[in-house]
């Protein structure tokens, strides 16, 4: 599904401690994992997930100055922007558009890619909207008491949900719903 759609080309590698890291190519988007879940459930902003990374980026660059001019946001872009809220750490990085545009944000010199992160954060928003896979609501709100808060319980589900997304990627194969959902319950 992944090649034959053409939506990420996105590769993950394990630093020395064994957690996973992201290495960005063309495009940046852990967000297929919903697209994935998505395609035959629900229209998709194209806008969002599209197929080049400075396009992607826009996008969040677009729903920044909606938000500084406070101007009124569509479904999408209001998920988004309650992304970029809980993130006050990447605002300098929306405020430099140009530099952020361009950057590759690499792992190997000790920097996190904002719009990898906040896509995550995107894709599990989407994900627990629709149940799918499904499931995972009922493991979130487990993880939401352990964790005591949305992001934090969010923070530990987006460490299964790249596993997920790079297995696939080096298998070359699609993301296996039961193994990402085994992995979330392990962590509640």
């Amino acid at each position: 599904w992944l090649a034959n759609h053409n939506v990420i080309a996105v590769l993950f590698t394990r630093n020395a401690s064994g957690k996973i890291k992201s290495n960005i190519s063309v495009n940046e988007w852990a967000c297929a994992y919903t697209v994935y879940y998505q395609i035959e459930k629900t229209p998709i902003n194209t806008t969002m997930f599209a197929n080049d990374r400075n396009q992607m980026r826009e996008f969040f660059f677009h729903v920044w100055e909606k938000i500084q001019q406070q101007a009124p946001l569509e479904p999408m872009e209001a998920i988004v922007a309650e992304v970029i809220d809980i993130h006050p750490e990447y605002h300098a990085c929306l405020n430099d558009r140009e530099t952020s545009l361009h950057s590759d944000f690499k792992p190997e010199q000790g920097m996190t890619n904002p719009f990898l992160h906040m896509g995550m954060h995107i894709a599990l928003k989407e994900q627990l909207a629709t149940n799918r896979p499904a499931g995972i609501v009922a493991v979130y709100d487990l993880l939401l008491k352990k964790f005591g808060n949305a992001h934090e319980a969010e923070h530990q589900m987006i460490e299964c949900l790249a596993e997920s997304l790079w297995q696939a990627q080096r298998d070359n194969r699609l993301p296996e719903e039961q193994a990402y959902l085994e992995c979330l319950r392990r962590l509640s």
